[in-house]
């Protein structure tokens, strides 16, 4: 234990609220805490309750500022960016944040974090439950058996895009017997090397020389992206099934749209704005909370945070 946890465990305010928390008595609240002692109360409560934190501010400058301050004290923190929606087509969207989320998901679902701090609209926004998250990671040993006939279709439906030679995170290729794979967590992408449908060895790799750089045992790697779906032709059919459904001024023009999505699944392509789709695809969509049900959340400046979930909703 540090001195910072010693010395606030022992002030009687820190253990009556730790005693409170361990009965399930709260929400618990302090004021008149500055900014550094926010992250130093957290982290004795946190200590002191055998905890995980999850930490909610009210905009990305202190996000960025409270992950300093808990890495400072040796506590790592991990960030989580709001997800950027695609309700309507087009040309090309930036996937850099979802690949930054999904990172942190997956370390989250693994129960693999100490602290995560997230502004209320990526706290809020629905995602895709932890239990599909773990159902779609692969998990890759030396030894193992990995058959290729399916890999590519695996990977295709944990979001991945394959193509002749991989640039960055979501992307895959496969030459004969070696997949390369770019998981969303990894600084670097992967090499899977088989031998008939064993794994003969994986490793990290240089995309620029190609070459080698780091031999691992194990790896898992998680989905490429938050929105996935089973199956095209079910979803299409969900799609079809509410076109049908349709009423009002504008019904034509939105089942000729939808219509048109219907037949990119069919067709083997991906919607574009395959967000809308969400609440067919998971009925019971997960936010953060569901990846954290154990942790203390702390909210710094409650009456900020409300104002930005205010936004969020509009």
């Amino acid at each position: 234990m540090s001195i910072y946890e010693s010395a606030l465990s022992s002030l009687p305010s820190v253990a009556s609220a730790a005693a409170d928390l361990r009965r399930g008595c709260g929400p618990v609240m302090f004021t008149g805490v500055g900014h550094i002692h926010k992250v130093l109360l957290a982290n004795a409560l946190c200590a002191k309750l055998s905890r995980k934190a999850l930490f909610v501010v009210s905009d990305e400058a202190e996000a960025t500022r409270v992950c300093e301050d808990l890495t400072a004290i040796g506590m790592e923190a991990l960030f989580l960016p709001a997800r950027e929606l695609s309700l309507r087509k087009t040309e090309s969207t930036s996937r850099e944040y979802e690949q930054m989320r999904l990172a942190v998901l997956t370390r989250m679902a693994e129960g693999n974090f100490q602290a995560v701090v997230a502004c209320p609209d990526a706290l809020v926004g629905y995602t895709l439950p932890p239990q599909t998250l773990l159902s779609r990671t692969l998990s890759v040993k030396e030894g193992d058996t990995l058959p290729l006939a399916t890999l590519g279709a695996f990977l295709v439906s944990a979001g991945y895009e394959r193509c002749d030679q991989i640039e960055g995170p979501g992307q895959f290729a496969m030459r004969g017997g070696i997949v390369d794979v770019y998981a969303a967590q990894n600084a670097a992408p992967l090499r899977i090397e088989l031998w008939g449908d064993a794994v003969d060895t994986v490793s990290y790799f240089d995309v620029l020389s190609q070459r080698r750089t780091e031999s691992l045992k194990q790896v898992a790697i998680p989905p490429a992206c938050e929105i996935m779906y089973d199956s095209a032709e079910g979803l299409a059919a969900d799609i079809e099934q509410l076109a049908k459904s349709l009423t009002g001024k504008r019904a034509d023009a939105v089942r000729e749209e939808l219509l048109r999505d219907v037949d990119r699944l069919r067709g083997g392509a991906r919607p574009s704005s395959v967000d809308k789709y969400l609440p067919l695809i998971y009925p019971d969509p997960a936010t953060v909370l569901d990846y954290a049900p154990e942790a203390l959340v702390f909210v710094s400046e409650a009456a900020k945070v409300k104002e930005r979930l205010r936004a969020t909703e509009w």
